[in-house]
């Protein structure tokens, strides 16, 4: 709560690694929220509704998760497609230092993982497959990063993202969303707070980049094609149901 009540008093946020002795919880917090989504929907129901990806990555491509976390997503990847190779970018390192844990116990040799504030996205056309899993809106500039990663992808290239299932205004969102109010309480410790750690932050937050945005964000990068898929995949825990769209060059 101070570090809320700060916030609001200096209108700068704060991330995973400003808030000490918590980072623990939060990440685990994230691996029960959205693991399961990871380990029993991606692969199965996710992947195979965006054209051609899964031959792809059975065959052998080069992928990223961009805002990785700890890992998971990637990690099951790697296991579903040992032909491929799997790099995970991040800026946090208490949730990368997790996602080492979870690459030595996942056992797999494909996959990677790199702070994206030492080492960062390619700038040549490297990448077939590019994912974003429920981290966009917490980014303090994602208009940057979706530049860079249609920088670091192939001609031919598939960008995945996953992000809170919103309404374009807030009281849309008031009004058909039945998890609105949580969503945004829960949004001042985490998902805004994180998106306005910078001074220069755009500050989306929770429920702040609906398809509309979305679908700029990408325009905006450099992205031609756009287009959402199916609805009917399972959603996330504790009631989130994910918005999950496909953008290529």
């Amino acid at each position: 709560m101070p570090k809320v009540e700060e916030a609001f008093r200096t209108g700068l946020g704060f991330n995973v690694d400003t808030r000490g002795e918590q980072a623990s919880g939060i990440i685990a917090v994230l691996e029960g929220a959205f693991g399961n989504w990871h380990r029993q929907v991606l692969v199965q129901g996710a992947l195979p509704a965006l054209d051609g990806v899964v031959e792809k990555l059975t065959a052998g491509a080069l992928a990223a998760d961009v805002g990785c976390g700890s890992g998971i997503a990637l990690l099951e990847m790697a296991k579903a497609f040992p032909h491929s190779v799997f790099h995970g970018y991040d800026n946090s390192t208490a949730v990368l230092s997790a996602a080492s844990e979870n690459l030595a116990a996942a056992g797999v040799d494909n996959a990677s993982f790199y702070n994206v504030d030492e080492e960062a996205l390619p700038e040549s056309e490297r990448y077939d497959f590019v994912m974003t899993f429920d981290c966009l809106h917490d980014m303090p500039h994602p208009d940057q990063m979706a530049s860079a990663i249609r920088t670091a992808m192939k001609p031919d290239g598939v960008w995945f993202i996953a992000d809170m299932n919103g309404e374009p205004t807030f009281e849309d969102n008031l009004r058909d969303n039945s998890m609105a109010a949580r969503q945004y309480s829960r949004s001042i410790f985490d998902c805004l707070a994180s998106s306005m750690c910078e001074p220069d932050s755009v500050g989306y937050g929770t429920l702040g980049l609906p398809e509309p945005a979305m679908k700029q964000l990408a325009e905006d990068a450099g992205f031609t094609r756009f287009r959402r898929v199916r609805p009917d995949i399972a959603g996330f825990a504790m009631g989130v149901t994910p918005a999950l769209f496909e953008a290529r060059p």
